[in-house]
């Protein structure tokens, strides 16, 4: 197979052989492709989560309908009470 790479990444194939660790472009490419594959895997695993805890919270009726710029200003101003009254637990009273 032969690839074309742009020239940024021609450098940096030609940096990371001439630190030693690789014996040849194959093997630069080959281990740049396979943290590729991890961080894909990684990523699709993180969606996967979201979208688990997503529909736990739907069927646990932890969600709220927003339909309209007013349904999204309730949303704000509740979160904005929600986040004051935390705050407001963990500040140390005066004694």
């Amino acid at each position: 197979m032969t690839i074309d790479l742009p020239a940024e990444a021609q450098r940096f194939v030609k940096k990371q052989l001439a630190t030693g660790h690789y014996a040849d472009e194959s093997e630069v490419l080959a281990h740049a492709l396979s943290f590729w594959e991890q961080y894909q895997q990684q990523e699709i695993k993180k969606i996967q989560e979201g979208y688990a805890q997503g529909k736990a919270d739907l069927e646990a009726g932890r969600s709220r309908e927003i339909n309209t710029p007013e349904d999204a200003a309730a949303l704000k101003a509740d979160i904005i009470e929600r986040g004051k009254a935390q705050l407001a637990e963990r500040k140390p009273t005066a004694h």
